[in-house]
């Protein structure tokens, strides 16, 4: 807790999380193509996540330098676990595992309410409140997902509490690949929100196969005037470019800013500020050098999982603690 994964991320561009709310849990609808299937909760109140589509396709971008590093793995055990209030299920999206028990909704505080999601924040989700082998609903919808594609919060891994959202993919080359959520038109942690913001969320990188060259997006952050997040203007947190592909901030299209080695088999923190003159990047805390900065998107949208542009044998990674707020930064979580 899916940018060309561009309110964490959680779409695609030329170039390629509140109160709690009151509904008791519904099953969330089948998807087309996917694995798993929700079952049905009790009947509650709420409405299900819409069915995302297609978008346009993405072009490439600039070489990064640095490969990928090694490391041990480490199992994520702190942060209480997010409790609160449930909606209705998210739609199903192709490839996908239905929609099971939604996130608190309304306004103000976020939908994790864990240590790793304090109160104030416009957004903020640590995967607690679905179950298993589900796609969160609630404020999140499901905008597209290919075949070969997943993206559902399960156990196997998670920074805080017990859970995060896992997304694994297998992509081919031609057209635009992805497995992503997104916000709901209009939620509540953009309401005043204007051109400038903070993102945070928590990665873990399992497998990245690089066959040739890379242009994927994790996280967006934009304003995107379609259910299907084509045509945005946003800035991602994308995978990218060349053999060896290194993490950067794009500014779309193709206008990157900063970058950092991705780092296999462990939890990294990650944090990102964008403004009409203000772009910063933030690695486990530390600022990441950047490149002189002018930007004036609208806010409107937060996206996360996974979209590519180009061919990718094979990523998995899960994601954790994804927040958003239009004032302040938020910080990396304790442990």
């Amino acid at each position: 807790m899916l940018a060309h994964l561009g309110a964490l991320g959680l779409i695609i561009g030329a170039c390629a999380p509140a109160s709690p709310g009151s509904g008791s849990p519904t099953g969330g609808a089948s998807a087309t193509g996917g694995k798993t299937a929700a079952s049905g909760g009790a009947t509650g109140s709420g409405t299900g996540g819409d069915t995302g589509t297609g978008g346009s396709t993405g072009t490439g971008g600039d070489t990064g330098p640095g490969g990928l590093v090694g490391t041990g793995g480490e199992t994520g055990s702190g942060g209480a676990v997010g409790t609160g209030g449930r909606g209705t299920g998210g739609g199903a999206g192709v490839g996908m595992a239905t929609g099971g028990a939604g996130g608190q909704m309304g306004g103000g505080g976020g939908i994790g309410t864990g240590a790793a999601c304090p109160a104030g924040l416009g957004l903020c989700d640590d995967f607690e409140s679905y179950a298993d082998a589900t796609v969160p609903g609630g404020r999140w919808m499901s905008v597209r997902a290919s075949a070969g594609s997943t993206l559902m919060v399960d156990s196997t891994k998670a920074y805080s509490g017990s859970k995060a959202l896992h997304v694994t993919g297998k992509f081919p080359a031609g057209g635009i690949n992805s497995a992503v959520i997104s916000t709901k038109p209009g939620d509540a942690a953009f309401v005043g929100v204007t051109t400038s913001g903070f993102v945070r969320f928590m990665m873990y990188l399992g497998t990245f196969n690089q066959s040739g060259n890379t242009h994927g997006r994790i996280v967006r952050i934009g304003n995107d005037t379609t259910t299907s997040l084509s045509n945005p203007m946003a800035y991602g947190f994308d995978l990218h470019y060349k053999k060896p592909a290194t993490f950067m901030i794009e500014k779309y299209n193709d206008v990157y800013f900063g970058n950092s080695v991705p780092e296999l088999g462990k939890w990294v923190c990650w944090e990102y500020e964008v403004g009409p003159t203000t772009l910063n990047f933030w690695k486990d805390g530390q600022k990441l050098p950047t490149n002189a900065f002018s930007g004036n998107f609208m806010l409107t949208t937060l996206a996360v999982g996974f979209e590519t542009y180009t061919a990718l044998p094979e990523i998995e990674f899960w994601l954790d603690d994804v927040a958003f707020d239009g004032k302040k930064r938020i910080g990396c979580p304790a442990k």
